[in-house]
């Protein structure tokens, strides 16, 4: 397992991987520390600055992370997320339907009161419309998200997989 870093995937220099748990999947993604994340900014830094196809960079990163891009970046405009706000990148290749689906849920989930709930999705142009439309779609099915819960409990359902089929 390896991740992306500079246009290649590479090992994590600490090799230590995380386990995680999704309804649909179970397995393991590489864990960064401080020396991934500096070979990271180091790549974005190399790449940037002399690409004039990019004429912006949306960057999920802590505080130091993100004041190192933004002093490595020239002429572009930079949207620092510091903190790691849990973006979901949604690729053209995706199963729209799907995702959609599991945006709404997790974005709604416990009335997004969770850490990991998505507080921003990042949409490729060629599928906006259609994503957005079938997110509006899905949200609209719910009468609101903390009726949701509720009646989720009142029903004996506690899990989000559930939540998701529906």
């Amino acid at each position: 397992m390896q991740m992306m870093i500079g246009d290649q995937f590479v090992e994590s220099v600490t090799g230590k991987r995380v386990e995680i748990m999704y309804p649909a999947t179970c397995g393991e993604v590489p864990s960064g520390g401080k020396a991934d994340v500096d070979i990271a900014v180091q790549a974005a830094q190399a790449a940037l600055p002399g690409r004039a196809s990019i004429p912006s960079t949306f960057f999920t990163c802590g505080i130091e992370t993100g004041r190192q891009v933004a002093a490595a970046l020239t002429m572009k405009q930079l949207t620092p997320e510091p903190g790691g706000n849990d973006s979901m990148i949604i690729c053209s290749d995706v199963d729209l339907v799907a995702v959609a689906i599991a945006a709404c849920a997790l974005r709604m989930y416990n009335c997004g009161r969770i850490c990991t709930a998505p507080k921003q999705m990042i949409v490729l142009p060629d599928i906006h419309d259609a994503f957005v439309s079938r997110f509006t779609e899905k949200r609209l099915k719910k009468e609101s998200v903390c009726l949701i819960q509720h009646a989720y409990k009142a029903e004996g359902k506690t899990g989000i997989t559930e939540y998701m089929n529906e």
